[in-house]
């Protein structure tokens, strides 16, 4: 009993020594972007799939570009870096990851191509914010399993979490009054056909979906007014998850 408190507390003291000793830095491009571990949802890993992804559907650079969910911003900046996108808007829930995006921008002498907003979904980011690329990897578990030996761990958790998919609902709810005519969005997701998500080495089900994802995601593209072109294999992330992406247009 007493081995297990000092184990607990010790990763408590390396946890905080992390924060003290302040951010790292993820270098792409020749960008140095700054993150903390615990603000990594995949987009390190994801970014240059989402690259690819984009430069087999486009010929030119976009305009202004939107990280949705965006954490430290790792693929949004990837894009500014590979010369994707001319600027970018960045908007996350968690005042950490967008005072990471600020160190980026500083670091990077980028502030007259970056816009960063603390922001509950799209609440706070000016109805100015016009988008001809969206880009984003949003959480992908719509219902922990609460008999997952890792539920404990990870039901508190902002990056895999979106209980009945409803951070995704309001996004498309209100995305299209940030779109241009003919804007292109890339939206990641962890498995998107089917209805269980399992962890390698657990018998118990991770995720378990009323149905399959992409069912509800054309329900809320459809009605958000906005056209599904393709979804496409993106990556394999750590742990062995497979992850497309839903290629989206905005008709009009």
């Amino acid at each position: 009993m007493q081995a297990m408190s000092i184990r607990r507390g010790l990763r408590t003291i390396r946890r905080w020594a992390g924060r003290v000793r302040g951010p790292r830095l993820w270098r792409h491009g020749g960008l140095d972007v700054s993150y903390f571990h615990d603000l990594d949802g995949g987009g390190s890993f994801a970014a240059a799939d989402y690259a690819r992804v984009i430069r087999a559907h486009t010929n030119k650079p976009f305009e202004r570009a939107f990280e949705w969910c965006s954490g430290p911003g790792f693929i949004g900046f990837s894009l500014l870096a590979g010369g994707l996108a001319k600027t970018c808007c960045f908007a996350d829930i968690n005042p950490r990851a967008i005072d990471c995006v600020r160190r980026t921008v500083r670091r990077n002498a980028l502030g007259d191509r970056v816009a960063a907003y603390v922001s509950d979904n799209l609440d706070s980011v000016p109805d100015s914010e016009q988008f001809d690329l969206v880009v984003g990897n949003p959480p992908s578990y719509a219902g922990l399993n609460p008999q997952h030996p890792l539920y404990a761990r990870f039901r508190d958790d902002l990056r895999p979490n979106d209980p009945d998919w409803r951070i995704h609902r309001r996004f498309f709810q209100t995305i299209r009054s940030h779109l241009r005519p003919g804007a292109m969005l890339f939206i990641a997701e962890v498995q998107i056909h089917e209805m269980v998500v399992r962890t390698p080495g657990f018998e118990e089900p991770y995720d378990i979906r009323r149905r399959p994802p992409i069912d509800d995601f054309r329900e809320m593209i459809r009605d958000a007014g906005l056209e599904l072109v393709a979804v496409e294999p993106l990556t394999v992330l750590p742990g062995g998850f497979p992850c497309e992406v839903m290629i989206i247009r905005n008709p009009s």
